[in-house]
């Protein structure tokens, strides 16, 4: 038998086949190790946010949730909220009261004719039952939540209407007490109303939470249209100021919508189950698995997100812009090596996007609640100025003669609401000169005319 000799050849074909094993191998090795590294580093950022000695997983949600309320008034509210529910339908809604051009909504004093009164009237009487339960809640400083489902934490998009459904009882029941002249009535509704959609309220994700700013700017435009028709006494008009007085602590609001979302978000892609949140946002269920140095870098992202002061200003919106954008930056630049175990297509900012929620957006909805809130303490301020003094104010810098700070006077851009006093009239606009000057002021997001009243008690 010939002996074969190894030639200089036969070694190259070798390592030909060999070196790429070798360095897949290595690869492999380096990878497992960063994996373990990150999963530490993973931990230990999870503790700065949720607090040495508590995890982030399906439990730390439910566990804030009961610290924060009790079951009596979680199951208030949901009965508030299935009640409100029937009762809406049972009237057919809006659409079942418009007849052509007759309106249903607005602001109608009493003795001014107002087509829906009668079926309005009805809604409202039969609407009391509903009231009572709110009542329940109104000596409460229990968090008023959205009811959610924690198998998957997703959210019963179902009780997110009915939330909706409650802020429309409210509504209408204030419209029909105001055509009544029952005043005393309609601002109790407001007062339900800044109850259930104002402060103490926490969403559980931010679907909810744009649903409750609408709520929330629903009870401002009623607060805005009946200054605006004049339907209030001067007394009157002081327990709207004490409602809208309360001040609103915009950051802590921001603080806690965005980690709570976090306490949503990350416990499923921690499990490795990214799907289940991506199909909870609309996008379709697949198996995704994140990287621990990609989910470690989403965890610090929503954490740097929901440090940052200055909620409902320009700047602040700027900022959430800019950490945004940097984190998906950072993301296509910095691949870490435990990245290499992923499928690249799962592990990429497309992934990010499924899931990662539009901070952006909700930063912008904060910009114009805040802007929306100033604009309704404006109006109030200059109803109570004319009240006083028995003309209009001059400059919107006078309305701290009445308790308003001139740095509640300001829209978005932090300028002046733009306002024009023709006669006997005061016209307001919830934009600054500079903004109409841009724009069609038909455009402008609302203009309320408030008429110089007769002098009251």
């Amino acid at each position: 038998m010939t002996k074969h000799v190894r030639t200089s050849g036969d070694i190259v074909r070798y390592a030909i086949v060999a070196l790429p094993l070798l360095v897949l191998c290595g690869m492999f090795a380096a990878s497992s190790l960063q994996v373990r590294i990150e999963r530490a580093r993973l931990n230990d950022t999870i503790e700065v946010v949720v607090g040495h000695g508590y995890s982030l997983d399906s439990s730390t949600l439910p566990r804030l949730y009961d610290q924060r309320t009790s079951d009596e008034s979680t199951a208030t509210w949901k009965a508030v909220m299935a009640a409100a529910e029937a009762h809406h339908s049972k009237y057919g809604g809006p659409f079942a009261w418009t007849k052509e051009k007759e309106s249903y909504e607005g602001v109608f004093p009493p003795g001014q004719a107002w087509p829906a009164a009668e079926i309005i009237s009805r809604y409202a009487s039969d609407a009391k039952p509903i009231l009572k339960q709110i009542e329940t809640l109104m000596d409460s400083n229990d968090t008023i939540w959205l009811p959610i489902l924690f198998d998957g934490m997703s959210t019963n998009l179902n009780e997110v209407q009915r939330m909706g459904e409650v802020s429309r009882v409210l509504h209408y029941s204030f419209l029909d007490a105001v055509h009544q002249g029952d005043n005393a009535r309609g601002i109790q509704m407001l007062r339900m109303s800044n109850r259930l959609f104002g402060r103490n309220y926490q969403s559980t994700f931010l679907v909810d939470e744009l649903i409750r700013h609408q709520c929330y700017s629903r009870m401002l435009s009623d607060i805005r249209k009946s200054t605006a028709k004049d339907v209030w006494s001067n007394e009157e008009l002081q327990e709207l100021a004490s409602i809208l007085l309360k001040p609103v602590d915009w950051d802590l609001a921001w603080q806690q919508t965005t980690e709570v979302e976090m306490f949503s978000l990350v416990p499923t892609i921690v499990s490795s189950n990214a799907g289940e949140m991506a199909s909870h946002r609309g996008t379709t269920s697949l198996p995704l698995h994140l990287s621990p140095s990609r989910v470690r870098a989403m965890v610090q992202h929503q954490h740097s997100l929901a440090l940052l002061r200055g909620a409902g200003t320009r700047k602040h919106l700027y900022e959430v812009e800019k950490i945004v954008n940097e984190f998906y930056r950072s993301a296509s630049d910095n691949a870490s090596i435990d990245r290499w175990m992923q499928t690249g297509t799962l592990d990429s900012n497309c992934t990010l996007a499924s899931v990662a929620p539009a901070y952006f957006g909700i930063a912008n909805t904060f910009l114009h609640s805040a802007s929306e809130h100033r604009f309704t303490r404006t109006i109030v301020a200059v109803r109570e100025f004319q009240s006083k003094f028995g003309k209009w104010p001059d400059s919107l810098s006078d309305l701290t003669k009445v308790g308003l700070p001139q740095s509640e006077t300001n829209a978005i851009d932090g300028n002046p609401f733009h306002h024009q006093i023709e006669g006997n009239a005061f016209t307001i606009y919830n934009q600054n000169l500079g903004q109409l000057a841009k724009q069609d002021s038909s455009r402008a997001e609302e203009i309320v005319m408030i008429k110089c009243p007769e002098a009251k008690p």
